[in-house]
């Protein structure tokens, strides 16, 4: 797919990606109500921080505006499920414009440019899975233009080694709809293109909470 088209690649899924001396994070929370757990998390050193889970309402986002540097971007689910937010931690990153934001907690879209490309606009697609996970692939190709990064916690397994060897492979229709965004808008996951065989993801404790980290997502215009 990339082969035919290089100059338009983007990649799914993996915990932390560095393009162009951009840094991005990408990790379901697993709620994110706790100061402690929010400081934890925003130690940690990057640019751009996307969160999926985070569980929050408008007036814990208010709060947490308070005592970020940064940009935060959010589209909130309810306290107990839900919520995903984009964090700005750089000046490097300029021009950040909220372009979408569902009300379910479920996609976020911004549009923003980076100081090597500042003639090009870059578009940051997060989303959570859904019930229907496929319905979240065909939302997500209504953005699709120029630049852009899908950023999320799909939990698709697109091959077998996206498995682990104790879990079985199983038949998903939101797989399909995967693939044909993939064929589509002719991008790749540069994550399995660097790891074909790795099996392992990630899971972590960060103060004594789990914290699903998961590949995400970036590679506009196939530079790494």
């Amino acid at each position: 797919m990339a082969g035919n088209n290089p100059g338009k690649s983007v990649c799914f899924s993996f915990f932390s990606f560095l393009i162009m001396a951009l840094i991005l994070f990408s990790i379901n929370a697993n709620g994110l109500r706790s100061k402690e757990k929010r400081q934890s998390m925003l130690s940690w050193q990057n640019d751009i921080l996307c969160v999926q889970e985070t569980r929050w309402d408008d007036s814990l986002v208010e709060d947490i505006k308070k005592d970020f540097v940064g940009q935060i971007f959010s589209s909130n689910g309810t306290p107990r499920a839900r919520g995903v937010a984009v964090l700005i931690k750089t000046d490097r990153v300029t021009g950040v414009n909220l372009v979408y934001g569902d009300k379910e907690g479920r996609v976020i879209v911004i549009d923003c440019m980076y100081e090597t490309k500042k003639f090009k606009n870059y578009k940051y697609i997060c989303a959570e899975r859904r019930k229907r996970k496929e319905n979240v692939f065909y939302e997500i190709s209504k953005w699709w233009e120029g630049n852009c990064v899908i950023i999320g916690d799909f939990n698709v397994a697109m091959t077998p080694t996206d498995v682990s060897k104790n879990n079985v492979f199983k038949g998903d229709v939101s797989r399909g709809a995967l693939k044909d965004l993939i064929i589509t808008k002719q991008c790749l996951d540069i994550w399995r293109l660097l790891h074909p065989w790795e099996r392992a993801y990630s899971r972590r404790q960060i103060a004594q909470e789990d914290l699903h980290l998961h590949r995400p997502a970036s590679n506009p215009q196939g530079e790494v």
